[in-house]
């Protein structure tokens, strides 16, 4: 199935495929260490499961790093990543505008993000109770739906290049996993 949608970012030349993914799909979109920079560990275990009431397949990882370095501390930098696969697009797409919507009313400020997947919304927000600033990446590539939470947002300018190649990596492996 092609995603014609006029949401769509892909031209006709690079359309490319959208299908429903499992749980066990939906797992191998969740980046794993080796497409991680170099640095991050695995916190945790890989959680995954499906939600009867809609059909949609969802799998949680977190990953973290102590390189953040200010010049007199180290900081420990969190990577949370949740995928969610629907039974369609559409199905998607309204996910997508509904977590945007939750994300986007706690005093972000948006951020830019190159074009990814089929829909796509970054902001960071400042945390009050944590004392800390947190990235939070959405990106919708057919029938899966990425959240990326990176925090705290390190003083370093750097974190940028950082966060973007995350959300890249993951969308490259929604399209490919829905491509197999």
């Amino acid at each position: 199935m092609v995603d014609d949608s006029p949401d769509s970012s892909q031209d006709d030349s690079t359309r490319h495929a959208v299908r429903a993914l499992n749980v066990s799909e939906v797992k191998q979109v969740v980046p794993d260490l080796t497409n991680m920079p170099c640095g991050w560990e695995k916190s945790g275990s890989l959680a995954a499961g499906k939600d009867e009431s809609n059909g949609c397949s969802a799998a949680q990882a977190r990953f973290d790093t102590n390189n953040w370095n200010d010049g007199t501390s180290t900081r420990s930098v969190w990577a949370d990543f949740t995928v969610w696969s629907c039974p369609s697009a559409a199905l998607t797409a309204k996910g997508f505008e509904e977590t945007r919507s939750g994300v986007a009313n706690n005093k972000a400020r948006e951020i830019s993000l190159p074009k990814l997947g089929d829909q796509r919304a970054a902001i960071t927000h400042y945390n009050i109770d944590l004392d800390e600033t947190t990235a939070v990446a959405l990106l919708r590539v057919g029938t899966v739906l990425v959240k990326l939470e990176y925090q705290p947002v390190p003083d370093d300018s750097g974190w940028s290049k950082e966060f973007e190649q995350l959300t890249s990596v993951v969308a490259a492996r929604a399209q490919q996993i829905q491509n197999a």
